[in-house]
């Protein structure tokens, strides 16, 4: 990931694509945010392949939220980063990864109580718990 970033920031770094991509300060540093966000999520998910965490049960969850909000923070920089170099790429593009998505949103982003569109039923998630 981290080569592929700086061939991105080569690339837009050039003197006249820079002239011309700077022109929109607002898009411009959206471009520098999204390509920080992906390096720094990128961070993220090489320690936890690594295992660099805790063995408690609280720091596995850490772990495993900590990731699957990197990935997430992660798609949505790509997606924004395309937007400020007028890409025409988004999320709706990849049915698979937006399915997945929702998979982590029902699980870690909003779990107790997750609105759905009109004539879907709300959905509740919990990890087992046994009361005994």
């Amino acid at each position: 990931m981290y080569e592929a970033i700086q061939r991105i920031r080569n690339f837009i770094d050039e003197p006249r694509r820079q002239y011309v991509l700077s022109k929109n300060r607002a898009l411009w540093s959206q471009c520098w945010s999204c390509l920080d966000v992906i390096e720094d999520s990128e961070l993220a998910v090489v320690a936890y392949s690594a295992g660099e965490f805790g063995t408690s049960v609280g720091a596995r969850y850490l772990a495993v939220y900590g990731l699957l909000q990197a990935l997430f923070l992660q798609q949505d920089a790509v997606i924004n980063l395309c937007e400020s170099l007028g890409l025409p790429e988004t999320i709706d593009n990849h049915l698979r990864l937006k399915e997945i998505r929702e998979i982590r949103s029902d699980s870690i982003g909003h779990p107790t109580k997750r609105s759905r569109k009109k004539g879907q039923p709300t959905s509740y998630f919990s990890s087992f718990h046994d009361p005994h």
